[in-house]
């Protein structure tokens, strides 16, 4: 198969799990992409603390806008069309509005390798998800709310 085939194949076979699940009475939440990074933040973090040369990482936002616009465009259109579909986007949390993203903070790794969250990084996405497990009368407010053009 095409790329474009891949690609059709991908959302066909997806909206058509979502419609189930909606018509079977659930209420669907999707969590969108994470930023990659493509290196290994554990060591650059470590190699860096022990003060030796690294070449600066730069986690470009834009480059991950570009490689998951096919899969963001999908969950933005459900999310604006149902109300039983919530989206949670990470990314918002780790970007913002700057042109690169988080890896680290506070000198520890957001990720144990190139692509998972650490259990650092999860915890500072945590927020993000009190939506969905919250009552919203318990709801606190988040860090960070991002609007369209964070997207």
């Amino acid at each position: 198969l095409t790329l474009e085939e891949r690609k059709k194949a991908f959302e066909s076979r997806f909206k058509s799990t979502v419609n189930q699940l909606l018509k079977a009475g659930k209420r669907i939440v999707i969590v969108g992409p994470v930023p990659e990074t493509g290196y290994n933040i554990p060591n650059y973090v470590a190699r860096k603390q022990m003060g030796l040369k690294e070449k600066e990482l730069v986690h470009n936002r834009d480059y991950f806008f570009k490689k998951n616009a096919f899969v963001m465009n999908i969950f933005d259109d459900m999310d604006h069309h149902n109300p039983n579909i919530k989206v949670i986007y990470p990314h918002k949390l780790m970007c913002g509005h700057k042109p690169t993203c988080l890896y680290e903070k506070d000198g520890m790794p957001l990720y144990r390798d190139s692509e998972h969250l650490s259990t650092y990084g999860s915890r500072l996405i945590a927020p993000i998800f009190e939506s969905i497990f919250t009552p919203p009368q318990q709801l606190r407010p988040t860090p960070f709310v991002a609007d369209k053009k964070s997207m």
